[in-house]
């Protein structure tokens, strides 16, 4: 795939997803110009973070499956996920994005791809996993985090659906503010959940 077919797939996504993202109605002119401004800055992104996973990742890999679907039980609960790529040699690959270069997975990236390995291959008692996580700095960068699972990574998913779940059930709803797309220029309820759940949705 040449880098102008990257493009047109980036373009053509960009299209399709950026306008289901819902964000507050623009005050003024200006305010409407930021947020053109923005879109076009987002697509560049993904055209140049694309491209990059394109020359560094991609010729490496064998996918068997690609956006595979796989639902199951953990600890008893009800699982749907979307892995975004199982390789011929079982390998179960995530690919992320990131604001500064990573020093390793993060706990709750180590739960996700436990998940989709237990969901995928669940009669293999030994997984390895991967992340392939590209950077949003000045100089975009490409990082692969590949590990085995041991032990204690099914055990904590094992315990930790249930009290998920639970929690859910008793209508316990945690806001999560480290998320990417918790922020006042991309939540319209981000006012609600400072009012409900106190604390300061960061600006951007």
């Amino acid at each position: 795939m040449s880098a102008e077919d990257i493009g047109d797939a980036c373009a053509a996504a960009c299209d399709e997803h950026l306008s289901q993202i819902e964000t507050p109605a623009p005050q003024d002119q200006a305010d409407e110009d930021d947020q053109l401004a923005d879109t076009a800055a987002a697509e560049d992104l993904v055209r140049r973070l694309s491209e990059l996973w394109w020359q560094a990742a991609a010729p490496s890999i064998e996918p068997e499956k690609i956006e595979h679907e796989v639902s199951g039980k953990i600890g008893g609960v009800a699982i749907h996920a979307v892995i975004d790529i199982v390789t011929t040699d079982g390998i179960v690959i995530d690919i992320k994005t990131a604001r500064q270069r990573p020093n390793g997975m993060h706990p709750d990236q180590r739960l996700q791809v436990t998940t989709y390995a237990m969901l995928d291959q669940p009669a293999n008692e030994s997984h390895t996993v991967r992340l392939d996580v590209l950077t949003r700095t000045q100089t975009p960068a490409y990082v692969q985090l590949k590990t085995g699972l041991q032990d204690s990574d099914y055990l904590h998913a094992e315990r930790i659906y249930p009290m998920v779940a639970e929690a859910m059930d008793a209508g316990i709803y945690l806001p999560v503010r480290s998320g990417n797309l918790c922020t006042r220029k991309y939540c319209a309820h981000w006012q609600t959940c400072e009012v409900e759940f106190g604390g300061q949705v960061r600006a951007a």
